[in-house]
């Protein structure tokens, strides 16, 4: 069984029903997340990030995280960017944001963010 799209979908084997199942990108990250197993794209930590030595406002490996916006925020709601000078950014417009998950790929950040906003057109891209 091949793929269809590497990134937005994977084939995950459920035990439950013992077959193969197809699933969307915002499933694969919610069982990344839950399982710690990285499927697609590997997922950054916080703990592993080391300031870059020539500007301690980026880090080493570059990495791009998705944030969740408050309610009263207008347009979508949530953003990714650079870490952690978009989150820095957010916080200032907005007042507050959340850090959902941090990529080292800014397409897998950007797929994420256009999968939790319901754009299926972007998240296809």
């Amino acid at each position: 069984m091949a793929n269809t799209h590497p990134i937005r979908t994977a084939v995950i084997p459920v035990k439950v029903v013992a077959s193969v199942k197809t699933v969307s990108f915002g499933v694969v990250c919610a069982l990344m997340c839950k399982t710690g197993q990285i499927l697609n794209d590997k997922i950054a930590k916080k703990d592993d990030l080391k300031p870059h030595p020539s500007n301690p406002n980026w880090t080493m490996p570059k990495t791009f995280g998705v944030w969740k916006l408050p309610v009263e925020a207008k347009g979508k709601r949530h953003r990714y960017g650079n870490y952690p000078v978009r989150e820095t950014e957010l916080k200032a417009e907005f007042g507050a944001a959340v850090l959902i998950e941090l990529y080292y790929s800014r397409m897998v950040a950007k797929r994420h963010a256009d999968e939790l906003n319901g754009d299926a057109a972007g998240a296809q891209k």
